[in-house]
């Protein structure tokens, strides 16, 4: 269930009496009700909620309608959507879809901690990492900066274990500035990977899957590396690029590419090179986003993040109940 059991122990607002059990009030609907003598209050099911509100008066939005605007906000529809389907207040469907991702996002943070990569003993993991590029704006003092570092950019990168979606960790990047035309602040840089390499992934039996960029040729102890390449690229023979009719001959990416690796153990393994699962994770984290503006370091950019790298972990699962032990674990905390 998505409301915790608040009948055990004292109510708040007096210290002595506990709640009871969830009984239908007259005139009142589903009350709980404190055994204090001198209090005897009723006390609503979503009181204390992280979610849900309570309240009175023309404003107030029962308990029901606000458990749609929150299958809505778990369904990833968008707030404009929500509030065409149910013509409900605009700012109550605003405020349950920000603190059901703030939520989220203190949940994955904590999660985070715990995770750990790859294998023991003689067992190899395969680990695929890559960045992405969310959006980019002006800087805020634009006249006085030089014209290459007239834009800034939001950029994540993402580490995951193929097989274990809930092993998505992701990192905020700090891509350098570019001028105003550019298509995008480039691939990861060696200042951002590092950390990442030597925290996570040093000494922990994995085959590191990425693109060509040129941070990921790290040498890392007991870390194997394979790449492919996602852009064209000119033929080259003796050490000449071939052209044909005037024009350079250009060859095609390869997305992937079958690599054969020999484990220390002596153990042969052939796997599949490439990025394809975290790539599943950033087409899912743009379509989070297309509805969002997205602003460059932001708190609320950050938040949004974390709430689609959540709904990416749970993507197979009943996300209702999900959500539910969610606020569970927030609440034991």
């Amino acid at each position: 269930t998505i409301f915790s059991k608040i009948s055990k122990g004292l109510y708040v607002n007096t210290g002595k009496g506990s709640l009871g059990s969830l009984k239908i009030a007259k005139n009142k609907g589903l009350r709980y009700r404190c055994s204090a003598k001198v209090c005897q209050n009723y006390v609503l099911p979503q009181s204390g909620h992280s979610i849900f509100t309570s309240g009175r008066g023309p404003k107030a939005t029962s308990l029901q309608h606000q458990a749609v605007v929150l299958l809505h906000a778990l369904q990833n529809a968008s707030q404009t959507i929500c509030h065409k389907m149910t013509g409900l207040d605009h700012k109550m469907t605003q405020a349950i879809y920000g603190t059901n991702d703030k939520c989220r996002k203190i949940d994955v943070e904590k999660k985070e901690k715990k995770i750990v990569y790859g294998g023991k003993g003689n067992v190899w993991k395969d680990v695929e990492a890559d960045e992405v590029d969310l959006g980019s704006q002006l800087v805020d003092n634009r006249e006085d900066a030089p014209e290459d570092e007239k834009i800034e950019w939001e950029q994540s990168g993402g580490v995951v274990e193929r097989g274990n979606r809930q092993t998505l960790m992701l990192t905020r990047l700090k891509p350098k500035k570019t001028k105003q035309r550019a298509p995008g602040p480039g691939a990861m840089r060696s200042a951002d990977w590092i950390p990442i390499a030597e925290k996570d992934l040093k000494n922990r039996n994995v085959v590191l899957r990425t693109d060509g960029a040129r941070a990921y040729q790290l040498n890392v102890d007991g870390m194997l590396h394979d790449h492919v390449v996602h852009m064209n690229k000119k033929l080259v023979m003796n050490v000449k690029v071939v052209k044909k009719n005037g024009r350079c001959v250009w060859i095609k990416p390869k997305y992937t590419k079958k690599f054969t690796r020999l484990l220390p153990s002596g153990k042969k393994i052939i796997r599949m090179g490439g990025a394809q699962i975290i790539d599943r994770f950033w087409s899912h984290l743009r379509g989070s986003m297309k509805s969002r503006q997205v602003k460059v370091g932001s708190a609320q950019t950050s938040v949004r993040i974390r709430s689609a790298q959540w709904d990416y972990w749970h993507r197979d699962e009943d996300l209702w109940v999900e959500t539910g032990k969610m606020l569970k674990r927030l609440v034991k905390k």
